[in-house]
C-alpha cells in the first residue's frame, strides 16, 4: 500500500469546495499493490451518486489529475479510471498520460465498430485498456482481443461458470483480474485459476480521497502556465490558448504597446507578439499576466512577486548564468502558493520545471535557491544571506531598485495600481 493514507490539503474546507473520490488498491499474486481504481464519489458519503455516467468519469480524471496529485494518491503505479462511450471517443482522452493511467472500459458500453476501431486505436498509441465487470454479457467478447486486462466479475457467477470463463479468456492471453473478491475462500479459488491481479472488500474497502477545489479561475492559470512552460508546447497551439482568453490577449497587446516595450512597427495580433518576443519572453509574459488577472489577487501581492522575479533575473545575469530566465522564474513562482491557496510542491507537480527550478522553489537550493532566498530577505531589510550569493552589496542595491522602477512601470501599464 502506497504511505499516502489521506489527500488532505485544507481540513476546514466546506465540503461543496472539496473535491472526492475514492481509491481502491489491485494487488499482484504476492500481495503487492499494482495499481489502484480511482473511483467517483460526490461528496463525504464514500457513495456514488450520479445521472451522468460520462460527466462522473470526466470528472473522477479531472480530479485526479488537477484537483489532486495523481503521485501521491497511486504512487508509482497506474491508474484505472472507468470510461464510458462517450468518454472514450473523445480526443480529450489522449492528453492523458499513457503510461500511468489504464482506460477501464464499462461493461455497460455499446459495441459497435466505431468503439472497436476506437479501442484499436488507443492500444496502438500506447494505452492500456482494460473491460471491467466481465461476467455473462456474451457481446464483451468482442473487445476481449483488444484489452490488456479482463477484470473478472465473481458475484454474478457460479464456479462452474467462473471456470469455464477463466479457461477461454487464459486461452487469449489476456491479463485476468479478479474484481469483487470478498472472502479468503475467493481469493484462493482465483488464486488457484491463476488469475494475475485481484481486487475487493478482502483486501480493502475504496477509500476516501479529498482535496480542497482549486477555484476555476486558478485552474485555467495553471493549465496556461505549464503549457507555456512546456519547450515542446507548438506555438500555434500557445497562440489559440493566448487568443481564447480575450482579457490576456488585450493585457499583452496593451503591455507591448506601452512604453515598457516600445517598437517601431504596431503589434496588432496576437500572432505579432509571438513572434516579436520569442518563446522565453513569452512565457514569461504570459505567466506574468495570467497570475495578473486573477480578480481576487491583492495588488501588493503580485507586485511583490515581479520585483523578486525581476530582481533574481538582474542578479542571475550579474552572476554570469546563461539562464537569467530560470532567476525571473524563481522569483515570480515564489508567491505562488500564496496566490493559489494550494501547497508549493503541489502546484510544481503540475508543472513542467527543472529540477534546478523546483529545488530553489521548495528548498532554496543551488544558486537560483540562494539567490532567490538572499533577494526574498533583502526585501525585509535581511543581509545575512546575500554573502551565499557571492555579490557585492552595491549589485544587490541596483538590481533592487531597478526591480522596483520595473515593476512599478508594469503594474501601471496594466492597470493594477
Amino acid at each position: 500500500m502506497h504511505a499516502l493514507d489521506k489527500v488532505e490539503y485544507v481540513e476546514a474546507a466546506p465540503v461543496a469546495q472539496r473535491a472526492w473520490l475514492a481509491r481502491q488498491p489491485i494487488l499482484d499474486r504476492h500481495g503487492a499493490t499494482y495499481a489502484h481504481e480511482l473511483l467517483f464519489r460526490s461528496g463525504p458519503t464514500n457513495r456514488a451518486i450520479f445521472s451522468d455516467g460520462s460527466q462522473a468519469a470526466a470528472q473522477t480524471i479531472m480530479t485526479a489529475f488537477t484537483e489532486m496529485d495523481l503521485g501521491e494518491v497511486v504512487g508509482r503505479g497506474k491508474a484505472f479510471f472507468n470510461v464510458t462511450r462517450e468518454v472514450l471517443l473523445s480526443p480529450a482522452i489522449e492528453a492523458l498520460p499513457k503510461h500511468r493511467v489504464v482506460l477501464e472500459v464499462l461493461e455497460t458500453v455499446r459495441i459497435d465498430d466505431a468503439l472497436i476501431a476506437r479501442m484499436k486505436e488507443l492500444r496502438d498509441g500506447g494505452f492500456h485498456l482494460a473491460i471491467d465487470d466481465f461476467g455473462l454479457r456474451d457481446e464483451l467478447w468482442a473487445l476481449v482481443d483488444l484489452a490488456d486486462v479482463v477484470k473478472v466479475d465473481l458475484l454474478p457467477l457460479d464456479d462452474a461458470q467462473l471456470e469455464e470463463t477463466t479457461r477461454r479468456l487464459k486461452s487469449t492471453g489476456v491479463k485476468l483480474l479478479a474484481e469483487k473478491v470478498e472472502t479468503r475462500e475467493q481469493h484462493e479459488r482465483v488464486r488457484e485459476l491463476g488469475y494475475d491481479y485481484f481486487q475487493g472488500y478482502f483486501f480493502q474497502v475504496p477509500e476516501m480521497l479529498s482535496a480542497q477545489k482549486l477555484p476555476q479561475a486558478r485552474l485555467e492559470t495553471m493549465q496556461l502556465m505549464a503549457k507555456v512552460q512546456r519547450e515542446d508546447t507548438p506555438l500555434s497551439e500557445l497562440e489559440r490558448l493566448i487568443s481564447a482568453d480575450a482579457a490576456l490577449s488585450y493585457r499583452l497587446l496593451r503591455l507591448l504597446a506601452s512604453a515598457a516595450y516600445a517598437r517601431a512597427h504596431k503589434v496588432d495580433s496576437v500572432h505579432r507578439a509571438i513572434v516579436m518576443l520569442g518563446r522565453q519572453k513569452l512565457s514569461q509574459w504570459v505567466t506574468l499576466l495570467a497570475l495578473a488577472g486573477l480578480d481576487d489577487q491583492p495588488p501588493a501581492l503580485l507586485a511583490t512577486a515581479m520585483l523578486r522575479a525581476r530582481m533574481c533575473e538582474l542578479l542571475g545575469e550579474q552572476i554570469g548564468r546563461h539562464d537569467p530566465a530560470t532567476f525571473y522564474s524563481a522569483g515570480l513562482f515564489s508567491l505562488l502558493d500564496v496566490m493559489m491557496g494550494r501547497p508549493m510542491k503541489e502546484l510544481l507537480a503540475s508543472m513542467p520545471i527543472s529540477r534546478e527550478l523546483e529545488a530553489a522553489l521548495l528548498k532554496r537550493k543551488g544558486t537560483v535557491g540562494a539567490t532567490l532566498r538572499a533577494v526574498a530577505d533583502y526585501e525585509q531589510g535581511e543581509w545575512r544571506s546575500i554573502d551565499l550569493v557571492r555579490l557585492p552589496p552595491e549589485d544587490f542595491a541596483d538590481a533592487y531598485f531597478a526591480a522596483v522602477r520595473w515593476s512599478a512601470q508594469v503594474m501601471g501599464e496594466l492597470g493594477l495600481i
